[in-house]
């Protein structure tokens, strides 16, 4: 399904002080935060059933998806599974890794999103935690997208 949004004020605000919080070079972080525009834009979305999840185990609390964990789909069709994520999934903390790519970045990835810009993105699929580990453990594709780490 394909959306689009407008990034508010509060997203970048709270954008600001996860980069503060970050370790990484400002400029990775504030690139990387970026991504969590999507989760936040469904959020906003009575219709989706999403509510977000303040800590860092997951990203969504979803009525019937349970726990969600949002993940960037590239080019090439991959998405990562970070070291904490995949323990993550290993204890059933996430139920599902939602899939979405960028159908337009608004500064074409030259500089970071800013408020009134307006997004656009597809929700691919939801893949369950047993699907995406079966996939890790097996080295095979998960609703036709490739698993990294």
């Amino acid at each position: 399904m394909k959306y689009k949004g407008k990034v508010p004020k509060s997203f970048i605000d709270r954008r600001e002080t996860k980069v503060k919080e970050d370790d990484r070079d400002e400029h990775l972080a504030r690139r990387q935060w970026d991504f969590e525009f999507i989760e936040h834009h469904q959020a906003s979305l009575p219709s989706t059933g999403h509510s977000i999840y303040e800590g860092y185990e997951y990203d969504t609390v979803h009525p019937f998806f349970g726990n969600c964990d949002f993940k960037h789909v590239n080019k090439s069709n991959q998405f990562h599974i970070s070291p904490y994520i995949l323990r993550q999934l290993e204890t059933g903390t996430i139920d599902h890794i939602v899939l979405w790519r960028f159908i337009r970045h608004p500064g074409n990835w030259k500089r970071p999103l800013q408020e009134g810009d307006e997004v656009q993105y597809e929700i691919l699929d939801y893949a369950s935690g047993y699907e995406v580990m079966n996939a890790i453990d097996k080295k095979i594709d998960v609703k036709g997208f490739t698993v990294v780490g």
